[in-house]
């Protein structure tokens, strides 16, 4: 935050029903098929309920199946959308399950060492409707899929070439039928391609670059025109991986991945130029860990950046759910597990309409099961619930809100640079519905407030309508 100085305090609060309101649902399940190794890096919400893909081996065959669960968690539908006998099923990264504007759902896949991409569409009830290939002359890897407009899809894979991978994007129609394709990626290097975003009618690639086959990796993203022609492409070295991008139009496009500081592997999040694919700046997270590896990200109209991964725990992997604001300051964070000290993490991380968010990967023990976790606002997936927040002393520039906790009443304090715009302070329920709105007529403020209700809020600087800072203040 510019010359601010700030001072950070890890704070564990016990937060009880009234913070995750009465419209948040939350569950944590794990989910297992014929007592065998289960894999899925996919959940979204439909029509108030959680729809999944996963990958299950049944009867010695390998199966794609849908499944679809309640508000509790609970299965309520299920049904194979794949069966292949003699061939395994190969699945996506997170984003290769989409419901799309068309009213189905479709997922990318393919079977087997063979050349194919292909691409499953389904209805509300689990039926399958059709499925289209997409032949490549050498062997190939599914990747995501995204819906780009109302008659566009974009299918990201990978293809070899044939000693190396390169990444190749798709251009269909909502039917599947294709348009056009490309490949592109790095001479003489593994190229991956993790996800998908559209500026002003530009495609951007996020993912990463293997340099000679090593183990080490570096974040690449490209730019390409809306007809496939590659325009930009930069590899950021010093990084670890990446290429996990999210973008809003009033924020910006962010990119995360992990960073190597002192042989520790940590998070980064950085925000990117997409004129030319410069670093504008770039924070990273969890310095004193061994691994904290992010896997996606997204980012909502209040600037709230949530990311999902894992987190290195006394040896063992556990679900790692990460918040920050616009500007890159952390939000606190959640440790998710499944069973106390069993291996788990996520793969993907979606919204929700009731404001809550929910994740997706697999636990590990006893056997490889799918995990789906639904968890509210800020990251809450059971009660009680143990929040870490970052309690902030920002000198002047910032924005501070002590006692942190508070019992209700408390002070927001601040300093701005102008007063000019129309400036107010917003503060947010753990629903992100708002609770409070004052304004702001001088440049140095100090307001005393009482905040009406346990739980945890979000305390937002507005300036003209654009978000300055934010942070979250626990009421207890």
């Amino acid at each position: 935050m510019g010359s601010s100085l700030i001072r950070v305090l890890t704070i564990l609060i016990i937060l009880t029903v009234s913070f995750l309101g009465s419209g948040q649902s939350v569950f944590n399940k794990a989910f297992d098929e014929a007592n065998t190794a289960n894999h899925t890096s996919n959940a979204l919400e439909y029509a108030d309920q959680y729809y999944f893909t996963q990958k299950a081996f049944i009867g010695g065959a390998a199966v794609l199946q849908a499944i679809c669960l309640d508000s509790n968690g609970l299965v309520v539908k299920k049904k194979p959308l794949v069966v292949d006998s003699i061939k395994n099923i190969f699945y996506g990264y997170g984003g290769a399950f989409q419901r799309l504007s068309s009213n189905e759902f479709c997922q990318l896949y393919k079977t087997g060492g063979d050349s194919t991409l292909k691409l499953v569409f389904f209805d509300d009830s689990l039926d399958v409707i059709r499925t289209v290939e997409y032949a490549l002359n050498l062997y190939s890897g599914p990747g995501i899929v995204k819906q780009t407009n109302d008659s566009t899809l974009l299918l990201l894979g990978l293809v070899s070439n044939p000693s190396n991978w390169d990444i190749v994007l798709i251009n269909t129609d909502l039917q599947g039928n294709e348009r056009w394709r490309t490949i592109f990626g790095e001479p003489g290097k593994d190229d991956y391609g993790f996800s998908i975003e559209i500026i002003n009618n530009e495609i951007f690639v996020g993912g990463q670059t293997f340099y000679n086959s090593t183990s080490v990796a570096n974040s690449h993203l490209f730019k390409l025109t809306s007809s496939g022609q590659l325009l930009n492409d930069t590899i950021y070295n010093g990084f670890n991986n990446g290429g996990f991008l999210t973008y809003n139009e009033n924020y910006g496009l962010y990119n995360t991945g992990v960073v190597n500081k002192s042989n520790f592997l940590i998070p980064f999040l950085s925000l990117i130029n997409s004129n030319n694919l410069s670093t504008i700046w770039e924070h990273t997270y969890f310095v004193d860990d061994t691994l904290v590896a992010p896997q996606q990200m997204i980012i909502n109209d209040n600037g709230i950046i949530s990311i999902s991964g894992g987190k290195l725990i006394m040896n063992e992997y556990s679900g790692w759910f990460f918040q920050t604001n616009a500007d890159g300051d952390s939000l606190g964070s959640k440790i998710l597990e499944h069973i106390p000290n069993e291996s788990a993490a996520f793969n993907d991380i979606r919204p929700t309409s009731d404001g809550g968010y929910i994740l997706a990967g697999q636990t590990d023990a006893p056997t490889q099961d799918s995990w789906i976790v639904k968890v509210n606002a800020w990251g809450c997936d059971n009660i009680p619930c143990v929040v870490s927040v970052d309690e902030k002393e920002v000198s002047k520039g910032g924005l501070n809100c002590y006692p942190n906790p508070t019992n209700g009443e408390g002070t927001i304090s601040g300093a701005l640079s102008t007063i000019s715009l129309p400036t107010e302070i917003n503060v947010f329920n753990a629903m992100g519905q708002l609770v409070q709105t004052i304004p702001i007529r001088q440049k140095d403020f100090d307001l005393q407030v009482n905040i009406k209700g346990e739980g945890l809020y979000l305390v937002v600087l507005m300036q003209n309508g654009v978000v300055m800072q934010q942070q979250k203040w626990v009421v207890h």
